[in-house]
């Protein structure tokens, strides 16, 4: 289809050309004025023509199979068989089946589209767990009662209040 497009529109631009001649050789006043208006008018099909049909034309579309717990192979083929492709996004060593696809099965996508893969599973680590000591509060023992004072420094103090008064 875009093929006689681009025919039609080669043949237009040579019709233009050959029309441009043509007026140059009669000398009509502004004659590149009335070679574009001729052009555009020649041209504007074909080119409004091209933009409906790519853009707005319909496509064909296929619903999205389910891929999953199938080989990449297996998938490859079932999306080739429905005009669609897939892209591997993530590999996983531990296992060789799909297990994640978008867009999601059951979808309706136009043919061509790109189906992501994920090919097995991401081993997952578990966190090593943290241990907390265990901490048990316990309230502090009773004050000691202050000790007495001693009997030797009492009789010290008696001492000192009975000595006489210093004289100056």
């Amino acid at each position: 289809m875009e093929k006689a497009l681009i025919i039609y529109l080669v043949f237009m631009v040579l019709v233009t050309l050959g029309i441009s001649a043509l007026l140059l050789k009669m000398r009509v006043r502004y004659p590149l004025r009335l070679i574009l208006i001729i052009l555009l008018l020649i041209a504007s099909p074909v080119i409004f023509s091209y933009i409906i049909l790519t853009y707005f034309a319909p496509l064909p579309e296929a619903v999205v199979p389910d891929l999953m717990g199938l080989t990449e192979q297996e998938a490859a083929d079932s999306l080739n068989k429905l005009g669609l492709s897939y892209k591997v996004e993530s590999r996983y060593e531990n296992e060789n089946a799909v297990t994640f696809q978008r867009p999601e099965a059951g979808r309706l996508v136009k043919r061509g589209r790109t189906v992501s893969l994920v090919i097995g599973k991401p081993v997952t680590i578990s966190p090593v767990p943290t241990v907390t000591p265990e901490v048990t509060i316990t309230p502090p023992a009773p004050a000691p009662p202050p000790p007495e004072p001693k009997p030797e420094v009492q009789e010290e103090q008696e001492k000192t209040e009975e000595a006489p008064p210093s004289t100056w």
